[in-house]
């Protein structure tokens, strides 16, 4: 597996608000079945895209990145590729796994001069923005170039549409 696919699912769902995790294969010693470099993607469902292996190890990695998820924080694990672990051939695997954090998302109900404003300061900051406007006209892409979303209704639909979560912050213009 390329590991440009890796980046850009992890782009692709940093977009959607969908937290993962990177494992990579940092250190082998003795036999492995992966060398330094190779990469596993871990969604926050337990899906994956790549490889670290296979077998158990990589089941145990994969448990250990939907913990990196939920703590947001990185950490190294290593195994000696024992027949515990379903292998023979002796060596040690050490694998970093760090997480792919969602970026804050804002929610702002307003697309007029100040929401434009806002939005390109959010996105500046970080956030992925949200629009929304009951004047069609201003909810588009061209009114708002910096919101990754746009959404002409109400404050009622649009929070209903963009949802609401513990990443997201809600700005009235």
């Amino acid at each position: 597996m390329d590991n440009l696919n890796i980046y850009e699912e992890i782009i692709s769902l940093n977009t959607v608000g969908a937290p993962s995790a990177l494992a990579t294969v940092i250190e082998c010693a003795g036999s492995a079945p992966r060398k330094p470099g190779a990469k596993m993607l871990v969604r926050s469902d337990g899906s994956i895209m790549g490889t670290i292996g296979g077998g158990k190890v990589e089941m145990k990695t994969i448990e250990a990145a939907l913990e990196v998820i939920r703590e947001g924080t990185p950490r190294t694990v290593s195994y000696s590729l024992t027949e515990e672990f379903g292998y023979i051939c002796g060596g040690k695997i050490t694998i970093y796994i760090e997480p792919n954090p969602v970026r804050p998302r804002l929610v702002m109900i307003g697309a007029g001069h100040i929401g434009k404003a806002l939005a390109s300061a959010a996105r500046f900051a970080g956030f992925r923005v949200a629009v929304a406007d009951d004047r069609p006209e201003y909810a588009t892409k061209i009114q708002v170039p910096d919101a990754d979303e746009t959404f002409a209704g109400n404050a009622d639909e649009a929070l209903a549409k963009f949802g609401v979560d513990h990443t997201t912050s809600i700005v009235i213009t």
